[in-house]
């Protein structure tokens, strides 16, 4: 992830769909992460990689973690992490995702 690359689009903070660790942060533009914190346990997301494949998650949990909480953050056990900064900048709106089988 570039703080450049990060105002253009979402962008990859670290892990892969590959090892079911994947976490992808955002800027809460409207175009971006604006309305991240809208998604509910049971919601689908749909991310589509470079060849074609398809992965299918579902929202587990919507939480705010501190925005120093990096260990939190990373160490979560979910295939999926997607997250933005709250607009006051104090934490994150942070979704938990799991993989459908």
């Amino acid at each position: 992830m570039s703080k450049k690359g990060a105002k253009n689009s979402p962008c990859r903070y670290v892990g892969s769909v590959y090892t079911n660790d994947l976490i992808i942060c955002a800027h809460n533009y409207s175009s971006h992460f604006g309305r991240l914190k809208e998604l509910k346990q049971g919601d689908e997301i749909i991310l589509v990689d470079m060849n074609g494949e398809i992965y299918t998650y579902h929202v587990e949990l919507t939480e705010e973690i501190h925005r120093y909480n990096v260990e939190d953050m990373i160490c979560s056990g979910y295939d999926l992490t997607l997250f933005t900064c709250t607009l006051d900048a104090v934490s994150r709106v942070t979704v938990r995702c799991t993989r459908d089988a």
